[in-house]
């Protein structure tokens, strides 16, 4: 490769905050063989089909990437569950596995250099139920601190019990949130489950 061709390259990289997809780079007149040829000598790195990080124009990842990348991947996602959770700081270790939403007909493959796991939610349609996180490298979307309770509560069998129980106990410390949590609940069909958490 033409070491004027590399420098375009970087320049385009370092111009898309580390990030382009296979479609960004044939526009800007990139072949085949040259993307190939920097991800052989690892100074891009492929994520997910057609996505890209540049490993080698000064930039580092941010503490949230995996889930800038998944929307990059499938910006009409919706990080859900546990990991949504973690995102508003009531978990304090991140899951393993990334807990993504989508519509049903949303039929995206969404393979990943890390484990996620894909859930078909319902949205209710209320304000701020989906809140959109801004950031320099690129936004996503996850779900409200309440919704995310109704979800987990819910959904109980899908999460391990010491993540389930960590949940449960950061809600008790939010008690402003149970009369709109019950508003999620009556339109998702879970207020048996929820009404369950004060037994717990």
């Amino acid at each position: 490769m033409l070491l004027r061709t590399y420098h375009k390259m970087m320049e385009e990289f370092n111009n898309h905050h580390g990030y382009m997809s296979f479609d960004d780079l044939k526009k800007e007149k990139f072949s085949v063989l040259q993307i190939r040829e920097l991800e052989d000598e690892g100074v891009i790195e492929k994520f997910a089909r057609g996505w890209y990080w540049c490993t080698q124009c000064g930039l580092q990842k941010p503490p949230d990437y995996k889930y800038i990348e998944v929307a990059k991947v499938n910006p009409e996602s919706v990080i859900c569950m546990d990991s949504a959770c973690y995102l508003h700081g009531i978990l304090d270790k991140e899951p393993d596995v990334i807990s993504v939403s989508t519509s049903r007909e949303d039929r995206r493959k969404m393979e990943l250099r890390f484990p996620i796991r894909r859930f078909y939610l319902q949205n209710v349609g209320s304000k701020d139920e989906i809140q959109t996180v801004v950031t320099g490298f690129g936004d996503y979307k996850k779900y409200s601190l309440v919704r995310s309770f109704c979800d987990c509560f819910r959904m109980k069998s899908k999460l391990d019990e010491d993540i389930y129980l960590e949940i449960v106990n950061a809600y008790r410390n939010q008690e402003q949130l149970k009369e709109c949590l019950f508003s999620y609940a009556k339109a998702l069909r879970a207020v048996k489950c929820v009404m369950e958490i004060d037994k717990i």
